[in-house]
């Protein structure tokens, strides 16, 4: 039989706190805080929806419904939640009209997305 050797685990896993917190001291996980959400990672991500919005509507040129519907498959957001997004980004869309840049712009701001 072949034994494969598993390194320890040294950096930290999800769920470890609650893991800890339950056979250590105790506590029930729904005693734990709960984090929010990381504003700066939302803000993120809104400004690359709003990056592609642009990307789509001007350089593709294609029409609404099929923008949002795509972006909903790219982003894992409901075609309800990425008009809500969209409209929060409107000085985005003042910043990029004004610049006009092209694809190239885009592509190095996303690297991970296909342009």
């Amino acid at each position: 039989m072949h034994l494969t050797f598993v390194p320890p685990i040294t950096f930290f896993m999800r769920g470890k706190q609650k893991f800890d917190a339950l056979f250590t001291t105790g506590d029930t996980p729904g005693n734990l805080k709960k984090k929010g959400r990381d504003l700066r990672l939302l803000a993120r991500r809104n400004r690359c929806i709003a990056d592609r919005y642009y990307y789509y509507g001007y350089l593709t040129q294609k029409r609404y419904e099929v923008i949002i519907k795509l972006m909903s498959l790219e982003f894992f957001l409901s075609v309800e939640t990425l008009p809500g997004i969209i409209d929060s980004g409107t000085e985005r869309f003042a910043e990029l009209k004004e610049l006009e840049p092209p694809v190239a712009y885009f592509r190095k701001q996303w690297p991970f997305m296909k342009w």
